[in-house]
């Protein structure tokens, strides 16, 4: 495997071959190669979590947690924060491994990183949001309170085309707000979405078992979303596959945030700049092979701008 920047961070020799789930360990799923879409090139060898690796990594976070949930919003802020810093201080390594893994451009690489960091950030202030409220009592002189508690372990499970971005999207609000996460990046995507996440919060010294990555395929998903510690599921994939999530997800009364595919259209008035709206409409519908779930699908034109040869 020809080297990434930075010194091959994240070190290959530490993660070989293998799930992060407390520490870096032997999966007894096996093993999944991961290979360059551009070339074939081998880039990395990942472990496979088998359905006793998730139940084992359930039981785990559901601990974890609870420690968790005893430590005070500020220490759980900087863990964002050093996590923040993590992708900042590696980010030549984390840019080359998206465009080699995901088949993306240098600048979709770049673009990732910045968006993920914007994600950390954000989740930072809900760490010092109240965490309740007050409510008008239907009896007077009484007091009646709200109380949010955290879900307790949520599973997350990302798509391969903006991997990074969409694992800091959804764990860095579910860490700070006191939950334990088991994160199963597409199989196309492991290390992006995968190994560089859980070295950057080891980095960034969040507690052991707090975080949880599985590569795997449907098996893998299915367990995570059976396991019964796992409250909350967050899917961003294809529809047929939400609608199998959700179904499974319904069946366990368990949460679910689902993002699927969608049909976008760009819809250009008769008074609109026409060079715009080309270059918007073309960048929208193939920018990344239109491979994105807010990709315009159409292109609604008025009358007025289209030549027919007739007119």
């Amino acid at each position: 495997m020809r080297s990434t920047g930075e010194g091959r961070w994240p070190d290959s020799a530490e993660w070989t071959g293998k799930i992060y789930s407390g520490d870096w360990r032997q999966s007894e799923g096996g093993t999944q190669q991961v290979s360059e879409p551009t070339t074939g090139e081998q880039l990395a060898e990942v472990g496979v979590a088998a359905p006793a690796d998730v139940a084992r990594a359930g039981a785990q976070a559901a601990r974890a947690q609870r420690a968790w949930a005893e430590v005070a919003p500020p220490e759980r802020a900087e863990v964002l924060l050093r996590a923040s810093r993590a992708l900042r201080d590696h980010s030549v390594a984390i840019r080359e491994w998206i465009v080699r893994e995901s088949g993306g451009v240098p600048a979709k690489g770049d673009y990732e990183i910045a968006a993920g960091r914007s994600q950390l950030a954000q989740a930072v202030g809900l760490a010092s949001l109240p965490r309740g409220e007050i409510l008008t009592p239907s009896v007077p002189g009484q007091a009646s309170y709200a109380w949010r508690v955290p879900m307790g372990v949520v599973g997350v499970i990302n798509p391969w085309n903006a991997p990074l971005l969409f694992a800091m999207r959804a764990l860095a609000p579910a860490l700070v707000l006191v939950n334990a996460v088991l994160l199963k990046p597409d199989p196309h995507t492991p290390v992006s979405g995968g190994v560089v996440v859980a070295h950057m919060f080891q980095d960034a010294g969040l507690p052991e078992g707090l975080l949880h990555v599985l590569p795997g395929g449907t098996g893998t998903g299915q367990a995570i979303v059976a396991d019964p510690h796992v409250a909350m599921v967050v899917f961003t994939g294809s529809t047929e596959a939400g609608r199998a999530v959700a179904r499974a997800a319904g069946d366990g009364l368990k949460r679910a945030a689902l993002e699927l595919g969608g049909k976008n259209s760009i819809v250009v008035l008769d008074d609109a700049n026409v060079d715009a709206a080309a270059a918007a409409g073309a960048m929208s519908s193939f920018g990344y092979q239109g491979q994105a779930c807010v990709a315009a699908g159409r292109h609604l034109v008025h009358a007025d701008l289209v030549e027919t040869p007739n007119r």
